[in-house]
């Protein structure tokens, strides 16, 4: 399975990248998905940079992409987030699953449609438990998780609204979208399941190194992206 995974950490100049000068890779968020899932077995992993520049993957090359979380804003209007508008609808069109994440999870809602505003009372920043409905529960990505999951959250603003035609799978108290199933393949999740605890926590370091305790040793989320890999394997081996 090739695994594209598309880095809109943010807008070069928009954040301070020495944040992240202990964690292997620095603010190289590709090598950070390499180091925590290079070890999957029959999964290559490609990384894609490209709020720094770099193209976005052709559809042809992947069976599965991941749309990372951004310090950005979708009201920002870079040209880079333009080119992922695009990419997000030529995607669609090919059939191929994604999963968004955080401000990827923004960025779909927001194209279609959908409220993205301040989260009320400030960030919510800290690993924190996602609470899922009957359709979470009934979720193959949610297997084994349980009604109540632990992940890391790290963002100030959230979508209000469910778009049309999407699924409520999970809600967090701040948060009350945070994880929908769009038909398709397509799912997108305000929670980062992707990340390790360091990666979040030194996002803090310099801004609010208050948020640093927040965070601790979770599971779950590594589980979600594994059961991911694992529908779209299955779907693959199903068809003729």
């Amino acid at each position: 399975m090739r695994l594209c995974y598309l880095s809109i950490l943010a807008e070069p100049g928009t954040y301070d990248r020495s944040v992240y000068d202990d964690i292997d890779g620095g603010d190289n968020e590709c090598i950070w998905i390499e180091n925590t899932f290079g070890h999957l077995s029959g999964v290559s992993i490609h990384g894609y940079r490209v709020a720094e520049g770099e193209p976005v993957p052709d559809p042809a090359d992947g069976d599965l992409f991941i749309l990372g979380g951004s310090y950005n804003s979708v009201h920002d209007g870079f040209p880079w987030q333009t080119r992922i508008y695009r990419w997000l609808e030529v995607l669609r069109g090919t059939g191929k699953p994604l999963l968004a994440i955080c401000g990827g999870h923004q960025m779909i809602c927001h194209m279609q449609g959908s409220t993205v505003e301040h989260v009320p009372g400030g960030f919510v920043a800290g690993t924190e438990a996602v609470t899922l409905n009957d359709d979470g529960l009934a979720s193959p990505l949610f297997s084994g998780l349980g009604p109540t999951a632990n992940f890391h959250f790290g963002n100030q603003e959230h979508v209000t609204d469910v778009p049309s035609g999407a699924r409520l799978l999970g809600s967090h108290e701040r948060a009350p979208v945070a994880a929908l199933d769009y038909g398709g393949g397509w799912f997108s999740t305000q929670f980062h399941p992707e990340a390790t605890i360091d990666t979040l926590r030194n996002s803090w370091r310099i801004t609010r190194p208050e948020y640093m305790k927040n965070y601790r040793e979770t599971a779950d989320g590594f589980r979600l992206i594994e059961n991911l890999i694992g529908m779209v394997t299955t779907a693959a081996s199903a068809t003729p």
